[in-house]
């Protein structure tokens, strides 16, 4: 690599199925005696292979069962060298093989291997471009009592046949392939036999290139149309705190007491170490754009309506019962109706452990643990590294201290809703002390809009 360009980008894919994307500029550092992280893995998880890609390149996404998905690299949002990564492809169960990247309008024939030496030569038009998790395209089958599985992909080099690889075998000894021609094999033919003799009970296990890429100035992009920088950011998600108040003399706000009890709004802002006034500046920023009971009630062609392109989703007691290792159906089926509209869905959760990203992985969604709600600091970086516009992003969650808190504060609209379970840990049930009377003068001073009330 002679340059860490900002529009070429490097996508990593595991063996059990977990895709990501990240700008090849993120991979620079300073320190070389320090490794940094490429892709976070859950458990015996493990990258099979990477590819760098154009901006708008198309991946190609094999199993070794024999299955394959065609995507426009697009399709996944690029996210730091630090982050885990979505659902690559919907394969049934089967593991991940190799993953091939097509500049946009490239076809190609592909160099298929199996353990057993199987060799075989597809097309990459035989294979339907489609969504991510869209229903894959089989390359070859094989029979129950003799299984193949995809061990080597590539793309048939711009050679004149015979062409040789050197295949590393389970026993650690070396074997060459050779293709003696690139014509294409049938589609209906059945993978059987072996291209090579084998030792008795070995198989291959892997194949052995040599890539002799060059990353500099010359290579080129097919960068997408980049989002425009929202000039109006800093205005909208900055807030000044209260030293910077007392600095530039008391601001003029509408007077709000979400109590109707000042003894109860000067309690309030001891806890918070506020001064009254700064602490109704604080109170103005708990209330949110809309209200629902729950987020899967909401229609999806609402968020549509109002611009959002971007969905920003609690987990616990969001989206799931607080405490839960699975996704519901409900959320399954909700994530799909809404990227029918064009509308990601991101978890954003204070939670830092491995559960946020199990769950999230299972749901074939990007997450960012660690938020720091109600602070804004996360949620503004996190929004310039994806290049979103605040007007575009809506943020949704189940508490006023922390998520209604820290989107106002990031200048984006919040979707405040009921929690979805009765369990809580300690620390938020000491947040409902505060968000409970809230919520209910809030309503009763009819404040707070339900998300059909809004006019678009």
């Amino acid at each position: 690599v002679r340059k860490f360009r900002d529009d070429l980008f490097i996508v990593l894919v595991s063996k059990k199925g977990q895709i990501k994307r990240t700008k090849l500029s993120s991979f620079q550092v300073s320190r070389f005696n320090r490794p940094i992280r490429a892709m976070r893995l859950l458990g015996d998880d493990e990258v099979v292979d990477v590819a760098l890609t154009s901006g708008n390149s198309d991946l190609m996404i094999v199993s070794d069962t024999g299955l394959a998905t065609f995507y426009n690299e697009n399709e996944i949002a690029y996210s730091s060298t630090n982050s885990a990564g979505v659902k690559a492809a919907s394969f049934r169960g089967g593991l991940v093989a190799g993953m091939l990247s097509f500049l946009p309008e490239e076809s190609a024939k592909l160099l298929l291997i199996t353990q057993l030496g199987y060799t075989r030569v597809a097309s990459s038009s035989n294979v339907t471009k489609t969504g991510r998790l869209n229903k894959a395209t089989t390359l070859f089958k094989s029979f129950k009592n003799e299984p193949h599985f995809l061990v080597y992909a590539q793309k048939a080099p711009d050679v004149e046949p015979p062409y040789t690889l050197t295949a590393t075998l389970s026993n650690g000894e070396t074997a060459s392939i050779t293709y003696e021609d690139f014509y294409l094999t049938p589609m209906d033919k059945y993978a059987k036999g072996s291209s090579i003799k084998l030792p008795k009970g070995a198989t291959v296990a892997t194949i052995f290139t040599r890539d002799s890429t060059l990353i500099d100035d010359s290579m080129v992009s097919y960068h997408v149309e980049p989002v425009e920088e929202n000039k109006e950011e800093n205005s909208t998600s900055e807030v000044e705190d209260t030293a910077e108040q007392k600095s530039k003399g008391p601001e003029k706000f509408e007077q709000i007491s979400i109590f109707g009890d000042e003894d109860s709004n000067s309690f309030l802002a001891r806890i918070y170490g506020m001064s009254k006034s700064s602490y109704n500046v604080f109170m103005k920023k708990s209330l949110p754009y809309a209200h629902a009971k729950s987020l899967f009630e909401v229609d999806p062609s609402f968020f549509e309506r109002i611009g959002v392109k971007v969905l920003l989703c609690d987990l616990d007691n969001t989206l799931i019962p607080y405490g839960s290792k699975e996704p519901t159906p409900e959320l399954l089926a909700y994530r799909d109706s809404l990227s029918k509209k064009g509308i990601q869905m991101v978890v954003c959760s204070n939670g830092r452990g491995g559960r946020v990203l199990e769950v999230s992985q299972k749901a074939g969604l990007e997450a960012h643990g660690w938020m720091k709600k109600p602070f804004k600091g996360p949620l503004v970086g996190l929004m310039k590294e994806k290049g979103w516009k605040p007007s575009e992003v809506l943020l949704v969650g189940d508490q006023i201290q922390t998520d209604v808190l820290c989107g106002n504060r990031a200048g984006i609209r919040v979707l405040l809703t009921e929690p979805l379970g009765t369990y809580e840990p300690l620390w938020t049930k000491f947040n409902r002390l505060f968000d409970k009377p809230k919520r209910k003068k809030m309503f009763a001073r009819h404040w707070i809009k339900e998300w059909k009330e809004i006019e678009t």
